[in-house]
């Protein structure tokens, strides 16, 4: 397992696809139909890119076998991402919550009782992050947390990676929904892996999928917020778009998982 080439192919691709999705958001989609408008070179070379950066990382996780088990130390700026990822989790939450109550007092909707339920499970999920953040052993090191309360988080990203999946065809900005659908798939293996982690469960194959996947959706996670940043400052997201919140909660998530991934070693064990 290469973890220096690992992080390289990380960083640099990540200020890379950064930078040309924002351009394209600004210079090339449509905010009307979300398809791609001209300059194909350079959208051939942002998927090209996107592709290949993915790949590397991954092989770069399972290119050599890890004997030893993952141990995670919390670092101030994991602490840190903990935290707010736990505070951008109870926006979300309280806000979904918020319309559903409005939508069947104010406009007679039936009362949507699913996403009631998963909203209370957001909450639930905000708390375990900001446990994650504020607890630490006495040798700095991540505290076990309950396997059934991590996997909170999971469910309600399933929730979320599912209903991304039936808004696909109705959304407008394709290429925004594209990117999103394929962070939310990254993310929810990521904390199927994370709740292993955190639960002191793991393997060593759960370090080079924690690694892989951990990554992997930092950069797509990173490269979406900056295309919604972009069409933000520039007025061209559509009505469906994601609200800050959201923005705000997938940032805090994939900074979240880059720095427990970097804050990751194996064990002496």
């Amino acid at each position: 397992m290469n973890y220096k080439l690992s992080r390289i192919i990380f960083l640099f691709s990540a200020i890379a696809c950064i930078i040309i999705r924002a351009v394209l958001k600004i210079f090339s989609v449509d905010p009307v139909s979300g398809f791609y408008e001209g300059y194909d070179f350079v959208v051939a070379v942002f998927n090209i890119l996107m592709l290949a950066s993915c790949a590397g990382i991954f092989i770069c996780a399972y290119i050599k076998p890890e004997k030893r088990i993952p141990s995670v130390g919390l670092s101030p700026s994991l602490r840190a991402a903990a935290i707010f990822t736990g505070i951008a989790m109870e926006l979300v939450s309280v806000t979904d919550m918020i319309s559903v109550f409005r939508e069947t007092f104010n406009f007679g909707a039936p009362f949507n009782i699913a996403l009631l339920l998963f909203s209370l499970c957001g909450i639930a999920s905000g708390v375990v992050f900001l446990l994650l953040g504020m607890r630490c052993q006495e040798d700095g090191s991540l505290v076990p947390v309950n396997g059934i309360a991590m996997l909170l988080p999971l469910v309600w990203q399933l929730y979320h990676l599912l209903a991304s999946f039936m808004e696909y065809t109705a959304i407008q900005s394709v290429s925004d929904q594209l990117l999103c659908s394929l962070s939310l798939i990254a993310l929810v293996v990521f904390l199927f892996v994370h709740a292993r982690v955190a639960a002191n469960l793991s393997t060593a194959k759960t370090y080079r999928q924690l690694f892989a996947f951990g990554l992997i959706f930092s950069l797509l996670a990173f490269t979406t917020c900056a295309g919604y940043v972009a069409g933000y400052l520039t007025q061209k997201n559509n009505d469906l778009a994601f609200n800050g919140y959201e923005v705000f909660l997938l940032f805090c998530l994939a900074f979240y998982a880059m720095a427990f991934v970097f804050a990751s070693k194996p064990s002496e064990k």
